[in-house]
């Protein structure tokens, strides 16, 4: 027998001798041959005369020692003729396991893969926990009065040597019924009491695939894109979100862009309760308040907004953004004006403060568009005061200055407006001059100041001085001080 054997692994022992007589040959496994009792109860082979050699095989399936006895036992004189006996201690295998698998998804077929070691032939099975989170101590006994039962995916016998397996396994299409830890045990053929090494591996899951939702996307009502026409105060609608019942832009952002050419504009921002300029350049295109209340800036009611400011003529883009919406596609419309076809200009002669400005002429310009480009020049001469002022439908402007030098006669005006189309309008007249009267009534009231303020200042020098101090010129003011430095208050002033 060999010296080293393996716990439920076949052992061949052999017996070797010689009878002298007829005999029979029995052989027994034992924890002790002594005290057995009548090898003769016990069938065996029989022996003729001479020398002989028997091999059995004996499976050791208990820990501790084991013996094997054999007798040469004569039936006829009910007697043993010859004993030996072998004693073994056997071992459990020299083994050693581990299981790995692909991160898995319910239903979809995978593979297991068991490697390991053992230096005996052994069988390798696979099982997998419903819902506990440590294998069992004794496989065998886990039946179905537990919480968790086990299910066998597969078994696959191995060694001795090195090994991998891979077993194909699906798991259930549920999550819910989905096991959660993988179970490998390694069990001698045929007899799966105890197992020999064991593994668990803890199973992860594919996160399950979940299709996008479709994109939720603000719808825009109105105007259509690309529509063009006398919209100087768009009204902007789109569809409001579920949970919006008055007012639409409750949570929605606003945002409208000049274009021109390739370049983009950014002009506003708004929500339900401010709004921003979006660059400098908006007030360009939009007369805005100082107020950053939306309310001051558009009309806001249950399924639009409608700007209170016109928009200068031209192509603009906006577009609504939502929280957890996608930004709507943009939409395009174009501001376009009443032509140029009237222009009115009145003028009102304001008297001076003094002769080097004695009267000054203020022109209104009334045109029969909102938007124009305007420009006013005094004649002779023809040079222009003034060029690129932008107007509304009526604007004001007060430059227009004479002067004393050439009183009486009249001066020439001259304002030109050109529209956003092209068009241009000029508008010519005159506005009498300051008179020569108003000339000298105004140099006398400028005498008459110069008078007092020297007397004025004479006062103060003989008040300083009556109080022992002297005047110092500091700039344009006058101090009295002491000899020392002190300032002195001079009576009277």
């Amino acid at each position: 027998m060999p010296a080293d054997v393996v716990l439920f692994t076949p052992v061949e022992v052999t017996v070797r001798g010689t009878a002298e007589e007829p005999a029979e040959l029995v052989f027994v496994k034992r924890a002790s041959c002594d005290g057995y009792g009548v090898p003769g109860n016990l069938e065996g082979e029989q022996l003729e005369p001479g020398p002989f050699t028997r091999t059995q095989t004996f499976t050791f399936d208990t820990h501790g020692y084991d013996t094997i006895c054999v007798w040469l036992w004569d039936d006829d004189r009910w007697t043993s003729l010859a004993k030996a006996s072998v004693t073994a201690e056997p071992r459990k295998a020299a083994a050693s396991l581990s299981i790995s698998a692909p991160q898995i998804a319910p239903g979809e077929p995978t593979t297991i893969t068991i490697s390991g070691t053992v230096d005996v032939p052994r069988v390798v099975e696979l099982r997998a926990l419903d819902a506990a989170s440590r294998c069992p101590q004794w496989p065998v006994s886990w039946d179905a009065r537990d919480p968790a039962p086990l299910t066998v995916p597969g078994e696959a016998p191995v060694g001795p040597g090195p090994f991998t397996v891979t077993i194909p396994w699906t798991p259930p299409a549920s999550i819910d019924d989905a096991p959660s830890t993988l179970c490998a045990f390694l069990f001698p053929p045929g007899r799966l009491i105890e197992h020999e090494a064991e593994a668990s591996f803890r199973l992860v899951y594919k996160p399950p695939v979940v299709p996008p939702p479709p994109p939720r996307v603000v719808e825009l009502l109105g105007p259509p894109d690309g529509e063009s026409g006398d919209r100087l105060n768009p009204r902007l609608s789109w569809r409001r979100a579920a949970n919006q019942r008055r007012y639409p832009i409750a949570q929605d952002v606003v945002r409208i862009t000049r274009i021109e050419g390739d370049q983009r504009i950014p002009v506003l921002r708004m929500t339900t309760e401010r709004w921003s300029a979006e660059s400098k350049q908006a007030r360009m295109f939009l007369s805005l308040p100082r107020s950053r209340r939306t309310s001051e800036i558009a009309r806001v009611d249950g399924s639009s907004l409608r700007l209170r400011s016109p928009l200068w003529p031209g192509t603009y883009e906006w577009t609504v953004a939502r929280a957890d919406h996608d930004d709507a596609p943009p939409r395009r419309f174009v501001v376009t004006a009443p032509p140029l076809e009237r222009l009115t200009v009145t003028t009102r002669r304001v008297a001076g403060d003094s002769s080097t400005l004695p009267m000054h002429v203020k022109l209104v310009v009334r045109a029969g568009t909102p938007f124009s480009y305007a420009r006013a020049f005094r004649l002779p001469g023809g040079r222009w005061q003034r060029s690129g002022w932008r107007t509304g439908a009526s604007s004001t402007v007060d430059w227009l200055a004479t002067s004393c030098r050439r009183p009486g006669g009249r001066v020439e005006w001259a304002v030109q407006v050109r529209d956003a189309f092209g068009a241009e309008r000029e508008q010519s007249g005159t506005v009498a001059n300051v008179t020569r009267a108003e000339c000298r009534r105004l140099k006398r009231r400028e005498a008459e100041a110069q008078r007092r303020y020297e007397a004025m200042i004479a006062r103060y020098r003989r008040n300083c001085r009556a109080i022992g101090g002297r005047v110092v010129v500091r700039g344009r003011y006058l101090h009295c001080r002491t000899p020392g430095g002190r300032e002195l208050r001079v009576p009277g002033f």
